[in-house]
């Protein structure tokens, strides 16, 4: 089982950060990937939120992926159904420091058994470390506007 973590500070109030990362529609604009919102959130959540399920096209793979947490502090999904790894589950957690937003990110996972675990956890690193510098510097950019 693999366990990446990632940990980023974003100038924005978690809530701003929550809104982000639960919009699926315009994920694809940090992360390299292809986001398909495919079933909205259930009655009553947030938008994007808990029932949301999303079709991801990313390095020639496509498959689901479910929000089941989604809230002001954590955000949690997992991959259904057939994916390019196994027992996928990734838990966001945002806090206030009082002028930005620290995120905690984990994902848990197994590599297929014909793939190094090691060669996986890089090609993750790399992707979800690139979108969330990304979503860093969208912020860090937002806050620079003049008012």
């Amino acid at each position: 089982m693999l366990n990446i973590e990632f940990s980023k500070t974003i100038n924005a109030s978690p809530a701003v950060v929550r809104e982000l990362l639960l919009d699926h529609a315009n994920l694809g604009l940090f992360f390299n990937a292809k986001y398909e919102l495919v079933k909205a959130q259930d009655h009553n959540e947030l938008p994007g939120g808990v029932g949301a399920i999303r079709r991801l096209t990313m390095r020639g793979s496509i498959f689901l992926e479910q929000i089941f947490v989604a809230g002001d502090q954590h955000i949690a999904y997992q991959i259904t159904g057939k994916g390019p790894v196994t027992n996928h589950r990734g838990d966001i957690y945002l806090t206030s420091n009082g002028v930005a937003t620290n995120l905690e990110y984990t994902i848990k996972c197994t590599a297929p058994w014909w793939q190094p675990d090691w060669l996986v956890a890089l090609v993750i690193k790399h992707d979800i470390g690139k979108g969330l510098d990304n979503i860093v510097q969208h912020f860090a950019l937002v806050s620079e506007q003049p008012q």
